[in-house]
């Protein structure tokens, strides 16, 4: 990134895991300056540092914002992913406030607010420092982020049943006549989103819904719900965002290269890209035949891994959960990923280890492939890392 202003200080950042989030919230709030040259991660009682605890906070972080039971007790969560289709289950936007369950408790819902600079500070920290996250945000919200203007069309990435049943109301709206329209539609200009009454434009209640009015519905509904409705939080998130990012360097950018650059290969993780990123390491020395073996039923097991499994184990060797993106300049990982499984002597006990900060794997030439099917399973479940 060019233009950007002069680096100043050094971040560090201290978090208790068990109040993961609300310490990551509170150091980013409490930034004295925000354009750091470097940045540290310690967690209190832990011993490991460097690169690879770095990189793992962003990623538990992301875990815990999707995550509703690690928001501290009696906090509405901040994000909410409101698709229905497989592919939408994991885009995030803003979860609207409650105001009849929390009762419009103003103290509580300025700490809320804060959470989104914070969140959005976060994100500005990812892109300051080309980290990528294992999250994605709705269109909409990027769009928010970028300053661009948003258009009916995307409520597509929002909710796309919502979207299908405002587009057939356009398609209707084409060769129904005027009284056939109005009865399969009887609405107004008012709508109900979280449970709220929201007029499209002033005396909305009073305003029927037509067929030459129902594109201004449709554009009126599509803002209200993915902006007008959080509006405050988008603000907020925006905030901290551009107190990282200085708005004039996003200015070329698109919501779909904002996507890229901070979540990066999210989602799907190739076989065959672990394949071209994994190499081996014969630390003890065994014959040719046997560490073929070992490559054998190690790859089989990573064949055989869902995506979910496969992010396990990048997370486990690295300290992020996602791949960088592409630089199509020259058709190399903008932050190369190389990891390395060093073969260590048989233990049936042991299990793999990972040094995430030099992303190696340490793996016991186990005597047989359930061995080390079990074994590799259970590491990626309780996450045994080394130093870093």
């Amino acid at each position: 990134m060019r233009d950007l202003p002069p680096r100043i200080y050094n971040l560090h950042i201290y978090i208790n895991r068990s109040r993961l989030l609300s310490d990551s919230i509170k150091a980013l709030l409490e930034m004295t300056q925000l354009h750091p040259v470097n940045y540290s991660v310690k967690f209190e009682g832990e011993e490991g540092g460097g690169p690879g605890v770095n990189r793992g906070w962003f990623s538990v972080v992301c875990s815990s914002l999707r995550d509703k039971t690690k928001y501290p007790d009696k906090t509405l969560p901040l994000f909410h992913c409101p698709g229905r289709l497989p592919e939408q289950a994991e885009n995030m936007a803003p979860l609207p406030w409650d105001c009849t369950l929390y009762h419009n408790n103003t103290l509580l819902y300025k700490q809320r607010i804060d959470g989104f600079r914070a969140c959005g500070r976060f994100l500005g920290l990812a892109l300051w420092f080309k980290q990528t996250l294992p999250i994605k945000l709705c269109r909409h919200v990027w769009k928010y982020l970028l300053g661009r203007k948003l258009c009916w069309a995307d409520l597509a990435f929002y909710n796309s049943d919502l979207y299908e049943g405002l587009r057939a109301m356009l398609n209707d709206a084409k060769w129904m006549t005027e009284d056939e329209f109005v009865e399969v539609y009887p609405c107004t200009f008012e709508v109900e989103i979280n449970g709220r009454s929201r007029e499209l434009r002033s005396g909305g209640s009073q305003i029927p819904l037509t067929k030459l009015n129902v594109n201004e519905y449709i554009q009126g509904y599509s803002e209200q719900l993915m902006v007008h409705s959080v509006v405050e939080e988008l603000a907020g998130l925006k905030q901290g965002f551009t107190d990282i990012i200085p708005p004039h360097v996003l200015a070329g950018l698109t919501a779909e290269d904002l996507t890229l650059l901070l979540s990066g290969g999210c989602g799907d993780i190739p076989f065959e890209k672990l394949c071209s990123i994994i190499t081996f390491v014969n630390s003890i020395g065994c014959s040719q035949k046997r560490l073929e073996q070992f490559k054998r039923w190690f790859w089989k097991i990573v064949k055989d891994m869902n995506q979910a499994e496969r992010q396990q184990l990048l997370y486990f060797a690295t300290g992020s959960s996602t791949l960088p993106p592409l630089d199509h300049n020259t058709e190399r990982s903008r932050d190369r990923i190389s990891i390395t499984v060093d073969i260590q002597h048989d233990s049936r006990n042991a299990l793999p280890m990972a040094s995430t900060c030099g992303q190696r794997i340490s793996i016991p030439l186990y005597r047989s492939y359930s061995m080390l099917k079990a074994k590799l399973s259970l590491a990626l479940q309780c996450l045994s890392y080394g130093l870093g």
